[in-house]
Parts: C-alpha cells; sequence; structure tokens
C-alpha cells in the first residue's frame, strides 16, 4: 500500500499526490502534535476517487478538507511543503463556493461528541 496521505492533519487539510492515486492508498492521519488519530484510504474508481476517513480525539463540530498539490505534511502547520491545493483549472477556494470550487475541495468532517468521524466520500475531480 502506498503511505501517500502519511502525515495529513485533520486540523487543516488531507495530502493526496494525484499522479499516486492508481491503487488503494492507506495512511495514518496524524494530529497537530505528530500522533496518530486515526487512517485514511483513497481508492481510484473509474470516474474518481472514493476516500474513507477514520479519526478520533478530536474536538467536536466541523472540520474543513482539502487536498494539496504534493503528498507531504513534513512541516505540520505550515504545509508550505505541500505546495496549494489541487486547483488546476484556477477556480475559487470553497466546496460551496457559487463560482466553484478547487478540485481538491472536500466537504466538512463532521466530529461528534465522542471526538470521532467516520466518512466515505467520492470526489469526481481529482
Amino acid at each position: 500500500m502506498n503511505r501517500l496521505l502519511a502525515s495529513a492533519l485533520l486540523t487543516g487539510a488531507l495530502t493526496v499526490s494525484p499522479a499516486a492515486l492508481a491503487a488503494d492508498a492507506v495512511a495514518t492521519i496524524l494530529g497537530a502534535d505528530g500522533s496518530p488519530i486515526g487512517e485514511a484510504t483513497a481508492t481510484q474508481g473509474p470516474n474518481g476517487v472514493l476516500m474513507t476517513i477514520r479519526v478520533g480525539g478530536l474536538e467536536p463540530g466541523a472540520r474543513g478538507m482539502h487536498l494539496h498539490r504534493v503528498g507531504t505534511c513534513a512541516d505540520h502547520g505550515s504545509f508550505t511543503a505541500s505546495q496549494g491545493h489541487i486547483a488546476p483549472d484556477g477556480k475559487p477556494h470553497g466546496f460551496l463556493n457559487p463560482d466553484g470550487h478547487h478540485a481538491g475541495d472536500l466537504p466538512n468532517l463532521m466530529v461528534g461528541d465522542d471526538g470521532t468521524a467516520h466518512v466515505e466520500l467520492f470526489n469526481t475531480f481529482v
């Protein structure tokens, strides 16, 4: 399994290398302090990417998610190494933006009162 999502932070973003999604990718999701808080998988389908995310230990509420152009979060917090969001068509940021959205914008992750979340979503833009 490809570890391309190796250090994703749900406080800001999940990171996926678009070229690496030809097969299933599995990664550990790390919290802001670098400790594991969950797992993400990505599976390339014929018309998009199916993603499954399971996390725990988060504050309840909505968490924004999006995909960056480079598959690294080695610089926790600044995301400079992961470069910008996946946005080849120059659309603005925001999944529900009336002018369109980045190809890597995803719906919010809703974290329950127990600090856990599980979501399966399909993205046809990457």
